[in-house]
């Protein structure tokens, strides 16, 4: 197929809003404490499973889905200024309305924190996302001097002492190093890429050959087999003292059913052919909502505080609660994102002309 043509589908951009769901659900089960609460339907208890468990999987398909177009190319360091503008905007932006309103105390150290987010680590995937872009010039560079049976081995190796480890093993701690050093996620962050790399250079002859009804029933049957059963362990483990803290170990992004389930949901889309501007638009927005509702002063008191989800635990209603609340959240952050975009990123862009004055940066990190 012919990469221009190609990137006029919809089918990746569809993928990358469903995946931005993904993890508004997960932060709303997650910010709700509705995966350890034993006093929930077991409908509840099955659609908290599924939000804790999806919020992963949505940050590994938008990887995925990062590594599937820019493999082979050249990266811009305009690209890489926008990528750090967003995050400084929103970052920033947020702190400095919640000082005006009286959601945050002013300080210097806190301001400094926020203008630079990156060094502060204000969003923990955002600053993983940024240095995986950094690389990207590195791993393209080293991946056009292999072969694709060396390829396949680096990405089988890597699978094995990435992946397999985070599956069977659980130590806590793990999850506060995350947030505390958010560069460990790197390793499987370049996996990520390498994986959708090589897709989209050989494609996966088992995958391409299946049936397309098929490879859907399989994603929407077994991820929610999955899901069930993690939930019925989940209910075993809270009447049993937490002792598997199963959800931890097999929902978080490393786990092995996660990256699979990530693969074959990507796969079918890169099949799927699908075309719609809205779609694209939308699509374009869905870093911005990430960022709006991520943030250190809207998270918490978004889910929890807000909206007083607590209300609504002992029945099914939670559920129309989550949906109505997260549309809420995409359409303020895609209007937000909007008005950011050509209010204030393309009239910079536009001034500064940074792609003609960059070609010799350009040119040396590629």
């Amino acid at each position: 197929m012919d990469e221009k043509k190609e990137g006029r589908l919809s089918n990746f951009e569809l993928l990358r809003i469903i995946s931005i769901v993904m993890i508004l659900i997960h932060h709303y089960s997650l910010h709700n404490g509705l995966i350890s609460n034993i006093n929930t339907t077991p409908i509840v208890k099955f659609f908290s499973m599924f939000g804790f468990a999806s919020g992963k999987l949505g940050v590994n398909i938008f990887i995925l889905i990062t590594g599937y177009f820019m493999i082979g190319k050249n990266i811009k360091f305009s690209k890489i200024v926008k990528l750090w503008l967003e995050i400084f905007m929103y970052s920033l932006g947020i702190y400095v309305i919640g000082v005006i309103f009286g959601k945050a105390e002013f300080s210097i150290k806190e301001l400094i924190r926020s203008a630079l987010p990156i060094s502060f680590n204000k969003y923990w995937f955002m600053t993983v996302y940024f240095f995986l872009y950094l690389s990207i010039p590195i791993l393209n560079k080293y991946i056009s001097k292999i072969n694709q049976k060396e390829y396949k081995k680096l990405i089988i190796k890597l699978f094995i002492f990435l992946v397999i480890p985070f599956t069977i093993i659980y130590k806590a701690e793990a999850y506060t190093a995350i947030e505390t050093y958010p560069l460990s996620q790197l390793p499987i962050f370049i996996l990520l890429y390498l994986i959708s790399g090589y897709i989209k250079l050989y494609g996966i002859k088992r995958l391409d050959n299946i049936k397309l009804s098929y490879l859907m029933m399989f994603n929407i049957i077994g991820y929610l087999t999955y899901i069930l059963i993690l939930t019925l362990i989940k209910q075993f483990e809270l009447t049993h003292n937490g002792i598997f803290c199963i959800e931890f170990m097999q929902t978080r992004q490393q786990a092995i059913f996660t990256m699979i389930f990530s693969i074959t949901i990507f796969y079918l889309f890169k099949r799927l052919k699908i075309k719609n501007n809205f779609i694209n638009i939308l699509s374009s927005t869905t870093l911005g909502i990430y960022l709006l509702q991520s943030h250190d002063l809207t998270s918490a008191r978004l889910y929890r505080d807000l909206v007083h989800t607590s209300n609504y635990y002992e029945t099914s209603f939670i559920i129309i609660h989550a949906f109505i609340l997260i549309s809420m959240i995409i359409l303020t952050g895609f209007i937000i994102d909007l008005l950011r975009i050509y209010l204030i990123e393309k009239p910079i862009f536009r001034a500064i002309n940074l792609d003609e004055k960059t070609k010799k940066i350009n040119d040396f990190i590629n």
